[in-house]
């Protein structure tokens, strides 16, 4: 799917009769929470590219006084913009980051284990999915004791193509 493709499926029309929604402080702290992992997921952080929810965003940010959240909302006055404060950014960035962490290792250990199933000469129709399991399992532990300390490339052949 291109950008511009996304820019249309997830653009915001601002047209229309607004509607109330209440929300208590730690609401309104997650729903900014929930927002800026979106954002900074769907965003690629190497462009400066929009997807049609940055009115929404903005407009959100504007009550972090309301809501008593002005310590993750920051507010710039030459750009008369609301962005996320250092704090909600660093939150973010931690989640982002153990999420990303989790994905790798999970396929990791999953493509490790159907290439030590295949190594065996197995066919699809073959695979046992409680061995599949077993191997996978055994890939995660040594991920949580080791992380990727011990993962080792060994070239089958003289050269990488």
């Amino acid at each position: 799917m291109k950008l511009s493709d996304i820019k249309k499926k997830f653009s915001v029309k601002t047209t229309g009769e607004p509607k109330n929604l209440s929300l208590t402080d730690e609401q309104y702290r997650r729903l900014l929470l929930l927002m800026s992992l979106g954002q900074r997921t769907l965003v690629r952080s190497d462009e400066e590219t929009e997807i049609g929810l940055a009115d929404i965003e903005q407009h959100v940010q504007s009550f972090s006084e309301k809501f008593n959240s002005t310590d993750l909302v920051s507010y710039g006055i030459e750009t008369d913009m609301y962005f996320d404060s250092e704090s909600l950014y660093d939150k973010t960035s931690e989640i982002i980051d153990y999420y990303r962490d989790l994905v790798f290792i999970g396929e990791l250990a999953n493509r490790l284990a159907a290439r030590d199933i295949k190594v065996q000469g197995k066919t699809k129709k073959e695979i046992d999915i409680e061995e599949l399991g077993r191997i996978q399992e055994h890939y995660f532990e040594e991920f949580d004791n080791n992380d990727v300390k011990n993962l080792r490339l060994i070239k089958q052949d003289s050269s990488f193509h």
